[in-house]
């Protein structure tokens, strides 16, 4: 890891929140892309199909399996990951029925 990173790993652990995960995943309203590493022991490849599952909101879920790869994407694989994001964030939006309508609440799960 270069300087730093280790540090920086620890404060984005920290910011995160208990609660209930799965009505947090049911209420993302935009696409979503998933960059899944195919040999990720903590959390493996079938357990996408439970994610595309949740993601019942999102307007577009795109998963990419990443062969070769463990639990750590973008350490692993920087430049790959990069490549799908930017392909991702150039797509043009799939058509949606009706726009979406902005919830100023928080989450379910999580603090205001």
């Amino acid at each position: 890891m270069r300087e730093g990173n280790r540090r920086a790993e620890f404060a984005r652990l920290r910011q995160y929140v208990s609660g209930d995960v799965e009505s947090v995943i049911r209420s993302i309203r935009v696409p979503v892309l998933v960059m899944w590493g195919e040999k990720n022991p903590q959390v493996t490849l079938d357990q996408a199909d439970e994610l595309r599952r949740l993601l019942v909101a999102a307007p577009e879920v795109q998963i990419e399996v990443l062969p070769g790869i463990g639990h750590m994407a973008v350490q692993e694989d920087a430049a790959l990951t990069a490549r799908l994001a930017r392909a991702f964030l150039d797509a043009p939006l799939a058509a949606a029925t009706e726009p979406p309508v902005p919830d100023a609440r928080p989450p379910p799960g999580l603090a205001s």
